[in-house]
């Protein structure tokens, strides 16, 4: 209850959520970059990009470049990508969106702050005013912070096991006293009897 009245608390106010973000162009494509400033080590996290160009239909190649050994792909990647490449196609008007998603921090590498860098370059056709290629840089940081023994994964398996291990002993008393032969036929004892009140009637 008290982290839903803390979130409303942030929205009504205005405030910006904790994360890294940073803004800026690249010849005539201007770009913002968004990632979260920290992450549980094992838990998936994103790198978005968003894309808007001001002249002519553009390709950005993006380069989104890894600490060594600190990142894996996917829940269960074995591959230890120490860049991500992609090439995003950016038309004026419109605004393109790149996410860098299924990088999780290794939760056998030491905690602490990992650096990357996201790496844009542009190719602008002959003729242009500034043809050729122009290229940007951004570096950022991640802070890793240890993350539960128990995934959250595992929890839809574990909390739904306890359950029925804690309900198995009555189910269990239940089955054995309805499961007698032939106790649906029981019947409840009789009423006793009510007694004879007409002497009482006759004195009033």
């Amino acid at each position: 209850m008290h982290r839903a009245l803390i979130l409303i608390l942030f929205l009504s106010t205005g405030s910006r959520l904790p994360g890294f973000e940073a803004q800026g162009s690249v010849g005539p494509v201007s770009y913002r970059v968004f990632a979260p400033d920290w992450i549980w080590q094992g838990e998936s996290m994103s790198v978005l990009l968003v894309l808007e160009a001001r002249r002519s239909p553009l390709d950005v190649e993006v380069t989104l470049r890894l600490p060594p050994g600190a990142f894996k792909e996917g829940d269960h990647g074995i591959t230890e990508p120490t860049a991500r490449h992609a090439t995003v196609s950016v038309v004026p008007g419109e605004t393109a969106r790149h996410a860098f998603d299924k990088l999780v921090p290794r939760s056998d590498v030491p905690t602490g702050l990992h650096d990357l860098e996201l790496h844009l370059r542009v190719s602008l056709p002959p003729g242009t005013a500034a043809e050729g290629d122009l290229e940007r840089r951004t570096a950022f940081s991640i802070r890793t912070v240890r993350g539960s023994l128990v995934s959250p994964g595992s929890w839809s398996v574990l909390v739904p096991a306890m359950i029925s291990l804690l309900t198995l002993p009555i189910f269990l008393l239940i089955l054995k006293h309805y499961g007698k032969p032939g106790w649906w036929k029981t019947l409840p004892s009789p009423a006793p009897p009510a007694e004879n009140k007409s002497w009482w009637t006759a004195q009033n």
